[in-house]
């Protein structure tokens, strides 16, 4: 069960209920899926229960064997607040790409400085997106920020699913094989598309 409360400037919060999301099973995430595939992405919210953790570190596992690039999205500074960002960054371990927002980057990195926290998190993920909202995004690594690209001015109705909606329009131009500014347009394009209408819009 998930309740979507929005306030008047679109921003929203959940409350949520794990409900079946905590019998998901190593079972569940055979090798096979990954049959095929370029890249896994995998939600923060995933690792915040043993079970479904173990189940996801198995297929994580199974993806560095095979070379096939892994993405990760914080997904909830509520849970990373709960159980502490180096518990999750151990959980996670090495990535090619981390998806985070402005709070996720700070409470990861436990600094508030932009520059720093992207150097501090390309230590651990090949590359690092940082989501800026009405700011737009930013693209770089442990050497800092490489790119950074403004957001459109929209009328903002509800942000949920803009993150999802922005990680979507990236990597679907990043498996295109377009260069990484293309691919943060266009991540910032869906995104902004997405805030447009009330509930969470596929961009």
């Amino acid at each position: 069960m998930l309740v979507t409360i929005l306030d008047p400037s679109g921003e929203r919060s959940f409350l949520t209920d794990r409900g079946a999301n905590l019998n998901l099973c190593a079972d569940d995430l055979p090798p096979t899926l990954l049959d095929g595939v370029g890249m896994v992405m995998v939600s923060g919210y995933s690792f915040f229960a043993p079970g479904p953790r173990k189940a996801v570190q198995g297929l994580l596992a199974a993806a560095r064997q095979r070379g096939v690039a892994i993405a990760i999205d914080p997904a909830s500074i509520g849970f990373l607040a709960e159980v502490g960002p180096r518990h999750f960054r151990d959980w996670v371990g090495t990535a090619d790409w981390l998806f985070a927002n402005e709070s996720e980057a700070e409470m990861l990195t436990g600094e508030a400085e932009f520059e720093r926290q992207m150097q501090l998190l390309g230590e651990q993920f090949g590359d690092v997106v940082i989501k800026r909202g009405r700011f737009g995004a930013a693209l770089g690594g442990r050497d800092g920020i490489a790119i950074s690209q403004p957001a459109p001015v929209v009328q903002v109705v509800d942000t949920t699913g803009a993150g999802d909606a922005f990680a979507a329009g990236f990597m679907a131009a990043l498996m295109r094989g377009e260069a990484h500014d293309r691919c943060l347009a266009q991540g910032i394009e869906r995104g902004a598309k997405a805030v447009q209408f009330v509930g969470g819009q596929p961009g």
